[in-house]
């Protein structure tokens, strides 16, 4: 009870405010530590810029190396490429600080398909010779054919698209004394990271070096709707929004975002364009996609967004990166106007919350649930012909089911859709229906099945 008394009190005396009103007390540094453990970077840096006598903490790297295993960083070899002597203190505040929070998966509100973008230590330095941090979209191939053996889940392949790299050292040296000046500013005689864009074209990777490349995105109205070519008159619908508002507190971490100054997103409203869509149709197209402001009473959450190329041919390979084309039958609006441009939208990215490691979420032997909210979490799903798809199921406590909602999709029931409920009021049974396994390619002898019923969806003629 007094540990938790004395760091709340701490807590009240972090802000900038309270300089040259701190306690007298000087707390044992292992104390220290064990406070410094439920404070948040800048809370810390706070604490010893508000005092001169922990002022002379500022090296110690206990402190540092807690706050860079928060990030998964638990020593320095991914970071000695360069400087076998680099410490934990330059790492966190040149790297982790700023860009530590983006480690993890997040997803995107690309129409239909959606997107999964994982950032990650790049362990591999001495190999690729650089340190820092990656970011990989998942890309999941698509089924050779009808005929092949898809009911596992298959692995996605990575995509490098972003670097944010550690500079190499020089010659001079940090001051001891320096600290930063107020939250989440950089120290005075830190060094930026090099931020590097990398296209993809026939099998070739090209580095583009940029210092634009990263946004913080304010809660926003953005929203995408549907114009259905065969359905009387024309009306227009919403496409389904992602992430979907009541999941918002379990699927998303908002906690995990990068410590950037927030911008208000640009807001398209592309209406008005739909008069002269009609004669720019194919024969195959049945709906066009465009922009325009969501209705819902609730705004998306904040985010981020990767900032595309200026050039016009690298951001079409960017964006077909980033972007996977549409089917046939789905016209995209932008593309038929130079006045609104096929990329002038910045994809929203979205702090996915796992529960499992992601060794865990990319594997199919994962432990058998105890209880049906141990399911709760991220999932890859097999789906035929249509290939694998990645999947956020929870349970509904009030409707006594289990929901699986899709993070990824596809023409036919897009990302933000749920695709099958189970009826978690019923004892789950291992009586074995064998017609259905056989059906699924699923053998009694070599799965451990336990069969619940339920409901599964296709998509409508509004894709919802």
């Amino acid at each position: 009870m007094y540990e938790r008394d004395l760091q709340t009190d701490i807590i009240h005396c972090i802000s900038p405010q309270a300089e040259g009103k701190m306690f007298s007390l000087r707390l044992p540094f292992e104390l220290l530590l064990q406070i410094f453990s439920h404070l948040n970077g800048n809370d810390v840096v706070n604490f010893l810029s508000t005092s001169r006598s922990y002022r002379s903490l500022i090296m110690d790297e206990k402190i540092w190396r807690e706050l860079c295993v928060r990030h998964g960083v638990h020593d320095l070899s991914s970071f000695q490429h360069h400087d076998p002597n680099r410490s934990f203190y330059t790492v966190y505040t040149e790297l982790l600080h700023t860009y530590g929070p983006l480690i993890g998966l997040w997803a995107s509100d690309d129409p239909f398909h959606g997107a999964i973008l994982e950032f990650r230590i790049m362990t591999e330095s001495q190999e690729v010779g650089w340190e820092g941090i990656v970011g990989e979209l998942w890309q999941f191939q698509m089924p050779a054919s009808e005929f092949a053996d898809n009911r596992l889940p298959k692995l996605p392949d990575y995509y490098e698209c972003l670097r944010i790299e550690l500079r190499p050292p020089t010659s001079s040296k940090l001051a001891a004394t320096s600290l930063w000046p107020s939250a989440g500013t950089t120290p005075p005689n830190s060094r930026t990271p090099t931020f590097s864009r990398i296209l993809h074209f026939a099998g070739n990777a090209l580095r583009c070096q940029s210092e634009k490349f990263l946004r913080l995105n304010a809660p926003h109205r953005q929203g995408f709707r549907l114009q259905c070519r065969d359905r009387q008159g024309y009306p227009t619908v919403p496409h389904t929004p992602f992430p979907p508002y009541h999941l918002t507190d379990r699927l998303l971490d908002l906690q995990r975002l990068p410590r950037l100054i927030e911008q208000e997103p640009a807001m398209f409203d592309h209406t008005e364009h739909l008069r002269g869509f009609a004669p720019l149709l194919t024969p195959e197209a049945e709906t066009v996609l465009f922009l325009a402001p969501s209705q819902h009473r609730d705004l998306a959450p904040q985010s981020i967004s990767l900032i595309p190329p200026t050039s016009s041919d690298q951001c079409l390979l960017y964006c077909r990166l980033m972007c996977p084309d549409k089917n046939a039958i789905v016209t995209d609006l932008r593309t038929f106007f130079p006045e609104i441009g096929p990329f002038q939208f910045d994809l929203h990215f979205f702090p996915l919350r796992h529960l499992r490691s992601l060794p865990s979420l990319l594997v199919s032997e994962v432990p058998h649930p105890r209880d049906l909210h141990d399911m709760e979490d991220l999932w890859l799903g097999a789906y035929d012909t249509l290939g694998t798809e990645v999947l956020f199921i929870t349970m509904d406590d009030a409707c006594e089911q289990l929901e699986a909602w899709k993070v990824t999709g596809n023409i036919f029931m897009p990302r933000g859709t749920m695709t099958f409920t189970l009826d978690a009021s019923r004892i789950p049974t291992r009586d074995i229906d064998r017609t259905l396994l056989a059906e699924m390619k699923i053998s009694p002898a070599e799965e451990d099945v336990i069969m619940l019923s339920g409901t599964g969806y296709i998509g409508g003629p509004e894709y919802t």
